[in-house]
């Protein structure tokens, strides 16, 4: 198991630097190597897999995964997991259009960050639902969303997180005029 914390850090690293090829590599080396029943282990794997997948513009594996992160979250009842989950498949729901599905598994995943507790996990799905209600043309809802993942952002003092939401509600702004 130590094996698949090793290629999990060092697929973060690869993420965060947008080499997502290099970060898939590792992720599926950290799953190959995760003890199976350790079920939420498994589950943030896929999560953060699927959302490598996304980023790499494969939507279809990036769906499955995010689906298969859901059900094993789901089976450990590890809620981290599920809400991770929930925020890649309305990342990816968004990106095909299905505005519905979207707000829906957003919705769940910004209500589980909350009851929850984790800041990280809530100012990420606060930022995707705030672009689910801009492209519905929500832009008040969408605005006050995104100024709620700003405030967040700046109590942790993440000064680079800060200003991707900043740069994200001045877009808001932007277009509703």
């Amino acid at each position: 198991d130590r094996h698949a914390e090793v290629e999990h850090a060092i697929a973060g690293v690869h993420d965060r630097l947008g080499d997502w090829e290099l970060a898939q590599s590792h992720l599926e080396s950290a799953l190959e190597h995760a003890y199976a029943e350790d079920r939420g282990r498994h589950a943030r794997l896929l999560a953060d897999l699927a959302l490598v997948l996304h980023r790499r513009g494969l939507t279809r594996d990036a769906r499955a995964t995010a689906q298969s992160a859901l059900e094993a979250a789901s089976a450990s009842d590890d809620d981290a997991a599920r809400t991770q989950a929930a925020n890649v498949l309305g990342m990816v729901a968004l990106a095909d259009g299905q505005i519905a599905a979207a707000q829906e598994h957003l919705a769940d995943a910004v209500a589980r960050a909350r009851a929850h507790g984790d800041d990280d996990l809530l100012i990420a799905t606060l930022n995707n639902l705030s672009r689910v209600r801009a492209a519905e043309g929500s832009y008040g809802l969408a605005l006050e969303t995104a100024r709620e993942a700003v405030a967040l952002a700046e109590r942790q003092g993440d000064r680079h997180r800060r200003g991707a939401l900043h740069s994200h509600v001045a877009d808001l702004l932007h277009v509703a005029g």
